[in-house]
């Protein structure tokens, strides 16, 4: 799976989720969502209790081995594709996206609500990719990112009413650059909705977690003009023999490859809230920071919506300052709720490509796992490049000072590497000792490594590390030897090699 916790820290500069979502248009056309008289499924803590009362958690193993079945293009690492091209100009044609870019956005749609804890099965439903992709070809054609587009000039009257349905059902997205994927929209635009247009709302990520979706397609139109992106939200054909409420995102196990410390929370009750009466705490348990979050003031951003897109009742908070680490856990406690419930549930941040975190311990520097070493930065771990530590340093008198090491370059992501490494040069050769610190400024014989084709031997490390390459190097107040072109090896058995001053 790729590293996604940097690739998705920052949401690029360009893409834009529409306004609200439309809610008034979704009640017209199917009335108040309809609620299931089952038997509740809930994601609320008993309070005062360990246990979970509902029965949709999901454990950081079970998203790992999820998101490793769907692999890279679960986070947009694929490029999209058509089975037919639209055309932006008149004679206007929508296009038709590939089905392999529908199930791969799909796929991303889906292991969003299995983080979550809803039902993950919505399925691709021919007659909405229709609408969108009208939608967006109308969109596209005015250079106009809207939910009630007007008509373009030369478009066909159908053509244009399918489009107006479209746009006018769908979560939309405009991106200034080609080829954003549709995975890559969902996850940092539409579940993100943390611009100041969408964040009292956060409509975009509530139709995503609705419950009772249970069907869904995507349009797309690229070209010059930028990405057009959409998914058809005001479907509610999904199992109804459960209730579910309290839905939250982040989720109660969160993946940080999908959620960014900027962007706000939410959780959705289902049911009317007072936004006079909700008041929100949050704690980290590590560092014991607190925020507290109400109408009459708030340590952030703060939000009640009760519109219908999706479920009702949506409390939003984004913290001010905040920050974590793989394993880090929060603790939400939201009272005044209907009914005068109280909601309290846990949040775990946890790395899904490592598992760092996954058991709830924010890990630093070295840890010795399984019997190996491997080394955590800001709480998750390294997997590939150079690390340095301050501590004695062996090459330099037993000095407290920098001692680097260096991770996954001989063919294990995460572990610590000893003997030889090179650069991504190709051109600098390092030698490691047997606990894995790089020698320097000193001789030494070193272990083979036919890989990479340096012969066992005596070799000279320079000061930055890498290995004398070609030229005579003083071996001590008397002798100099000369390392060879090419791997830098000395040819001790040869005499020509030894000199009682350095020769130019």
């Amino acid at each position: 799976m790729r590293k996604g916790r940097k690739w998705l820290a920052v949401l690029m500069t360009g893409i834009m989720a529409a306004g609200s979502v439309l809610p008034v248009y979704a009640q017209d056309q199917t009335g108040e969502a309809p609620k299931a008289e089952s038997t509740a499924v809930s994601y609320n803590l008993k309070a005062g209790s360990e246990a979970w009362s509902g029965t949709r958690q999901r454990t950081p193993e079970e998203i790992m081995e999820y998101l490793n079945t769907l692999g890279d293009a679960v986070y947009g690492s694929y490029e999209m594709t058509y089975d037919e091209e639209p055309s932006t100009s008149a004679p206007y044609a929508p296009g038709r996206l590939s089905m392999e870019t529908q199930q791969h956005a799909l796929d991303t749609l889906n292991a969003i609500r299995y983080i979550a804890g809803i039902p993950d099965d919505v399925t691709y439903n021919a007659s909405y990719a229709e609408l969108v992709q009208a939608g967006m070809l109308v969109n596209y054609a005015l250079g106009e990112l809207s939910h009630t587009p007007a008509k373009p000039a030369g478009m066909d009257d159908a053509l244009y009413q399918l489009g107006f349905s479209g746009t006018s059902s769908s979560n939309i997205a405009w991106a200034s650059w080609k080829n954003c994927s549709l995975s890559w929209t969902l996850i940092n635009s539409w579940m993100a909705d943390d611009d100041y247009y969408n964040i009292s709302v956060v409509g975009h990520r509530r139709w995503i977690l609705n419950p009772q979706m249970g069907q869904t397609a995507f349009g797309m139109v690229q070209g010059e003009k930028g990405t057009y992106s959409a998914v058809y939200a005001f479907d509610y054909s999904g199992d109804l023999s459960e209730d579910y409420y309290d839905v939250s995102w982040p989720a109660r196990v969160m993946p940080m490859e999908f959620f960014d410390a900027g962007y706000p929370w939410s959780v959705s009750t289902g049911a009317y809230e007072n936004t006079s009466q909700v008041q929100v705490h949050l704690i980290q348990n590590r560092t014991g920071q607190e925020w507290n979050f109400s109408a009459s003031g708030s340590d952030g951003e703060f939000y009640v919506n009760n519109e219908g897109c999706g479920q009702p009742g949506c409390i939003i908070f984004r913290p001010n300052n905040l920050s974590y680490q793989p394993g880090d856990t929060f603790k939400v406690t939201v009272t005044g709720l209907s009914g005068g419930r109280t909601l309290e549930y846990p949040v775990l941040f946890f790395d899904a490509e490592t598992g760092a975190g996954a058991d709830g311990t924010v890990k630093e520097g070295w840890v010795l796992e399984d019997g190996e070493w491997h080394f955590y930065q800001d709480g998750a771990k390294v997997m590939n490049g150079w690390v340095s530590v301050q501590e004695e340093d062996p090459y330099n008198g037993n000095q407290v000072g920098t001692v680097w090491y260096h991770i996954g370059a001989n063919g294990t992501p995460g572990k610590m590497d000893t003997g030889w490494i090179k650069d991504e040069t190709g051109w600098k050769h390092y030698y490691l000792d047997s606990n894995g610190r790089m020698v320097h400024d000193v001789w030494a014989n070193a272990n083979a490594q036919p890989a990479i084709n340096m012969p066992a031997g005596l070799y000279y490390l320079q000061h930055d590390g890498s290995v004398q390459m070609n030229g005579w190097a003083m071996f001590d107040e008397n002798a100099w030897l000369f390392c060879r072109p090419g791997d830098g090896l000395v040819d001790i058995d040869n005499p020509a090699s030894w000199a009682s001053e350095k020769l130019w």
